[in-house]
């Protein structure tokens, strides 16, 4: 524990730094990873008393391993915490870090979230009195709790935080009093059994330190000396070459049997999905005329709205077969081939194809007769009729907002405002996006424009950069997107 003018005097450091760092809109080392080191010096306090509750820290036993099927994190896994929150100006800094339970550390950031709703929005400007006060208070808060449990500590803050905990306390004793089939819950209903006294605690206490140790050595163990790796990257580079056929492992003719019966029914494609060329061979109308009906009497159409287009000309027609793929199929084309190659090749001379993928647009050419008879007979309205058209195809239609970081960080808080699937996340995103970039783009490439690398995920994007704002619980398709508030 740090004196009190030790404590006054961090909390003046950090405050200047952290409302200086807000009003400069800086990122600092928000999505950065822990260095190893740090976190195993960390992790070593497995065993102790969380700083914030009296919750002894339990390992990280889904650490290393790919966790199953909608796992979380447990409330008393060990977990590391930064004294000073990122988003605010904190650091990865040994000093700045901390042993804290998984359940304590989430329910600092919701306090954070909830004492100072708008701190996103506040990166980049010149911050009120009433937000400067916010700030400061927030981080004493965070501070004291760490550094030197006492009667300073500020009450909104502790109240918030509190509440949480109590929150989260009920709903775990309703959980054990839930029945089931009208069956009450036996370890719920029992009362006789004796509370565990205090020796019994001292022994559970020894036994985790006797863990903590354990991991310890592990730990070094692990951590091999440089001699021993340059060693082994010799070996690996100018060692033998293994034999490139390894002598197999012989398996059951019965588990063979079945590998290829699976094989084979993996393959194959349910009739629903496939088209079936033969039936969809009789064509209502050649390739061109229903181009040419679709777009004429037309403004420029975009390329991603022609499939669409042509399926409503199809089914006001009462075709058979509705469908771009069905469509291509019918005239010989590859279901796969694409819309717009199959155009190029058939009536290239007969399109306009202007733009840049993804907003490309395509319309007919005007025919040579019709354009001389209205320039002989409407000069002066043609004139200005291109002209206009020439302004507004070299004006580009511009997105509503500029795209970073706090754009994507905007649209997801605008779209998550209750617990929903990753699936439903990317169709609201995706919709959201749309609106903002004036534009149809999916929530993968919209976050790919807001400076977020194509390689991550979604959920992965979240956890990085709104893990202050929103829950992710689970991993792949099982995953649960919720707000903080409702979590």
């Amino acid at each position: 524990m740090d004196t009190e003018p030790e404590v006054q005097e961090r909390i003046k450091e950090w405050t200047k730094h952290c409302i200086a760092f807000i009003e400069a809109g800086g990122k600092g080392e928000v999505g950065k990873m822990i260095s190893s080191a740090n976190r195993r010096i960390i992790e070593a306090k497995v065993g102790e008393c969380c700083p914030t509750c009296d919750t002894i820290m339990t390992p990280t036993t889904k650490r290393g391993r790919q966790p199953k099927k909608g796992e979380s994190p447990e409330p008393t896994s060990i977990t590391v915490e930064h004294v000073v929150s990122r988003t605010l100006g904190g650091n990865n800094k040994l000093d700045n870090l901390v042993a804290m339970c998984h359940q304590c550390n989430m329910y600092r950031n919701a306090t954070m979230t909830k004492l100072i709703p708008g701190y996103a929005q506040m990166h980049g400007r010149q911050l009120t009195d009433v937000e400067r006060d916010k700030v400061g208070r927030f981080i004493e808060w965070s501070i004291r709790t760490i550094r030197t449990p006492s009667t300073k500590i500020d009450p909104e803050c502790s109240e918030l935080f509190a509440a949480f905990i109590a929150k989260s306390k009920s709903k775990t004793t309703a959980g054990k009093k839930q029945t089931y089939d009208g069956v009450k819950n036996p370890v719920a209903g029992s009362s006789s059994e004796p509370m565990p006294n205090r020796n019994d605690m001292q022994q559970l206490l020894e036994v985790l330190h006797e863990i903590r140790d354990t991991q310890k050595a592990i730990l070094e163990l692990m951590v091999r000396p440089k001699k021993h790796r340059l060693r082994s990257w010799f070996k690996g580079v100018f060692g033998k070459k293994k034999d490139k056929n390894p002598a197999t492992i012989s398996t059951p003719k019965l588990l063979e049997k079945t590998k290829k019966t699976v094989k084979k029914t993996s393959k194959k494609k349910t009739p629903s999905v496939q088209i079936q060329t033969e039936q969809v061979l009789a064509s209502p109308e050649d390739f061109e005329q229903t181009i040419r009906n679709v777009l004429e009497g037309r403004e420029p159409m975009m390329l991603a709205v022609l499939g669409n287009q042509l399926k409503k000309y199809q089914e006001k027609n009462q075709w058979k077969h509705t469908g771009t793929e069905a469509f291509l199929v019918m005239h010989g084309f590859q279901k796969k081939s694409g819309l717009k190659k199959a155009i190029l090749s058939k009536m290239e001379n007969e399109v306009i194809i202007e733009g840049v993928a993804p907003r490309q647009t395509i319309s007919l050419k005007m025919k040579e007769e019709e354009s001389v008879h209205e320039e002989t007979v409407h000069v002066e309205t043609v004139q200005d009729e291109t002209v206009q058209e020439a302004t507004l195809q070299e004006k580009p239609e511009e997105p509503l907002i500029e795209l970073n970081l706090q754009s994507f960080q905007a649209a997801c808080i605008a779209v998550i405002n209750e617990p929903m699937s990753p699936a439903t996340f990317a169709l609201r995103l995706g919709a959201h996006a749309s609106v903002l970039c004036l534009s149809e783009i999916s929530a993968k490439e919209f976050a790919h424009q807001c400076g977020i690398a194509k390689s991550w995920s979604l959920l992965k994007s979240l956890r990085t950069h709104l893990s202050d704002r929103v829950v992710v619980d689970g991993i792949g398709t099982a995953a649960t997107i919720a707000p903080i508030d409702s979590a």
